[in-house]
């Protein structure tokens, strides 16, 4: 089992923070509250199955709150599914609240404020679907979030709470990667589509909505010199090959694509930030030295650095 959190191992004064501070880590900002004198208690295990991060978490009552600020600080754009295994908890989003209990099943958008809270000791499994993955399904959760699937009320709750507590499993023993794990998301995603009710809608292309997070990784990482399509791989949890085909079939290499937008990052700041050095530009632009910045800004715009400065300065 991966353990990524356990109270245990900090003194009971620092546990607030530390919790916190670890949920920020594997899922996003938060602003964290406990809740009655006791000392708080958590526990965090899980892994990752194809794209989609699962989580095992237990604790005793506590608030979280995804403030405005905090969704700013950090958004992982993902659909959070939640299967309650022990206890219960609520969780608020939009006008909308809900309790879930033992075997319910409901979801937040990260992408908007949200609050959880826990007013007995529970567990839970927390399932973060990228949207990129759930494609135009993703606004169909989103319109949906803080809604309960009842398990005692609802058939197929029965069938899907068994496979996302496989999922946990598979999670907690390493994960599942390559084929299996990406086999195990689709069937996760075709059974998730019992939950869309008369919003049901046709998937829409996957592989449009992951390369525009793929070029916003990209322009948000410029300055990386090993940035490449083995990053964008691992940062997605696909694999190389299918990063090359995505930017083909876009009409571009992935190195193309980088490289048009640092010459243009470049460019834009030699001719706005003129106290800013040729090396300097080059550092921020992902090249480790100037000589090789220069060559490629040359093959650009026939031109080198140099002169586009002295051509301002004329």
């Amino acid at each position: 089992m991966t353990t990524l959190l356990d109270t245990r191992v900090v003194p009971l004064s620092e546990r607030p923070e530390y919790w916190s501070a670890g949920i920020a880590e594997h899922f996003f900002p938060i602003s964290f509250g406990t809740i009655g004198a006791g000392p708080f208690e958590g526990r965090l295990t899980g892994g990752q199955v194809g794209p989609i991060t699962v989580r095992s978490m237990r604790g005793v009552p506590h608030r979280v709150m995804r403030t405005t600020a905090a969704v700013a600080a950090g958004d992982p754009e993902s659909i959070l599914l939640y299967l309650v295994r022990e206890g219960s908890c609520r969780i608020e989003q939009d006008d909308r609240s809900t309790v879930l209990r033992a075997g319910d099943i409901g979801w937040q958008d990260t992408s908007r404020p949200s609050a959880f809270q826990a007013d007995t000791g529970f567990e839970l499994l927390a399932l973060a679907l990228p949207k990129w993955f759930l494609g135009a399904r993703a606004d169909v959760y989103a319109r949906r979030a803080a809604m309960r699937v009842a398990g005692g009320g609802a058939p197929f709750a029965h069938l899907a709470g068994p496979f996302v507590a496989g999922l946990a499993r598979a999670a907690d023993a390493g994960g599942l990667s390559g084929v299996e794990g990406d086999t195990a998301a689709e069937m996760l995603l075709t059974m998730l589509r019992a939950f869309e009710g008369d919003e049901a809608t046709p998937p829409a292309s996957r592989s449009t909505a992951l390369l525009a997070q793929m070029r916003r990784y990209l322009l948000e990482n410029l300055d990386d010199p090993d940035l490449g399509p083995g990053e964008l791989a691992r940062a997605h949890f696909v694999s190389t090959r299918y990063v090359h085909k995505l930017f083909t079939a876009s009409g571009t290499s992935v190195a193309s694509w980088i490289r048009e937008q640092r010459m243009e990052r470049a460019r834009q700041e030699l001719e706005t930030s003129l106290e800013a050095s040729v090396a300097a530009v080059a550092l921020r632009s992902g090249y480790r030295d100037p000589a090789s910045f220069s060559r490629a800004f040359r093959e650009a715009y026939g031109m080198s650095p140099r002169d586009v400065r002295r051509s301002l300065a004329a």
